[in-house]
């Protein structure tokens, strides 16, 4: 069994160096107003409600989203998951 574990961790360590996650990061902030729709439009966001984290942040282009608690969601409506007060396909 521990073969089987270490043989998958030696995998997914292979595939991160292979720079396969490059893809998944943020770019760099947007500086132009082309550069901030094209971020929009990765993000699935439109453009006047897309607004990037501060440079300072160093989170790249990276939409800047509101925290939101699970206790402070709608205890009553109806969730896919109940307890984690979530619904499938919502960003984690």
């Amino acid at each position: 069994m521990s073969a089987i574990v270490f043989a998958r961790c030696l995998q997914r360590a292979k595939f991160i160096q292979r720079g396969h996650l490059k893809y998944w990061r943020p770019g760099p902030p947007p500086k132009t107003k082309e550069e901030h729709e094209a971020a929009a439009r990765k993000y699935n966001m439109i453009p006047e409600d897309y607004k990037p984290h501060p440079e300072d942040e160093n989170w790249g282009d990276y939409p800047d989203l509101p925290w939101a608690s699970v206790e402070s969601r709608d205890p009553y409506e109806p969730w896919d998951y109940y307890y984690s007060r979530r619904s499938y396909g919502e960003p984690s």
